[in-house]
């Protein structure tokens, strides 16, 4: 018997935080951005730091991109919840909720 998969589109700003998440797409759809995210959200949501989160990447480049991405999206949140100006609408509104 074989098992069924059921995709659904991704959404890293709600997609639920519990269990595994695994994003695989072509390049350039968002895949780091949505990573980020994710990240930015379990520390946010679920009070975790970095080092509790496990993030697999395959190449050193994907990595030091994914590094860099996290430290300017925490920045970006530390930001916008000491009420300064970000670019970023999907960071300022996980800010908000997680004030709430």
């Amino acid at each position: 018997m074989t098992e069924h998969i059921n995709y659904q589109d991704f959404d890293a700003g709600t997609v639920p935080l519990q269990d595994s998440n695994l994003i695989e797409a072509s390049a350039g759809t968002g895949k780091t951005y949505s990573i980020a995210i994710l990240v930015l959200r379990l520390v946010l949501e679920n009070a975790l730091s970095v080092k509790e989160i496990l993030m697999v990447t395959f190449t050193k480049a994907a990595v030091a991109e994914l590094e860099e991405r996290i430290r300017l999206f925490v920045r970006n949140a530390y930001k916008a919840s000491q009420g300064l100006e970000i670019k970023d609408d999907n960071i300022l509104r996980l800010v908000e909720e997680a004030v709430e």
